[in-house]
């Protein structure tokens, strides 16, 4: 009888594991998603913030930034008074996050790959433009 209870409790076992997984398997993968969705947003914010920072200070003001891209990360545009980003989301959807800033922007984009990445930031006397670029 020792036997045929230990084969039943590692059936019952078996059977537990066999529907949690799928569980698990898609509660993380939509958790992974959100969280690439909030790291793209603050990447966003970092930016425009930036942006900002260097339109207060004027003219010849220019600073580099850090931001860190998540996986998913399809563009990264600046135009007008709002820096862009577009990126892959739940079940291959399009997700386009946005960041006003005060600062009128020079039209540019910012290839993306995963990956710390760092930005320039610098006002530009002439266009009277605040221009955002990868730095060198």
């Amino acid at each position: 009888m020792k036997g045929q209870s230990a084969i039943e409790y590692l059936m019952l076992v078996g059977v537990l594991i066999v529907l949690v997984l799928p569980f698990a398997y898609i509660i993380y993968g939509d958790t992974q998603v959100k969280n690439n969705v909030e790291i793209s947003k603050l990447a966003v914010s970092k930016i425009a913030k930036a942006a900002n920072l260097v339109y207060a200070q004027g003219p010849g003001a220019r600073t580099t930034i850090r931001v860190y891209l998540p996986n998913g990360v399809i563009n990264i545009t600046t135009l007008n008074q709002e820096v862009r980003m577009n990126m892959t989301a739940t079940g291959g959807q399009t997700t386009l996050l946005f960041e006003p800033t005060y600062a009128n922007l020079t039209n540019s984009q910012i290839s993306s790959f995963s990956g710390i990445k760092a930005i320039q930031v610098e006002y530009n006397e002439t266009t009277k433009k605040v221009a955002i670029s990868e730095a060198q």
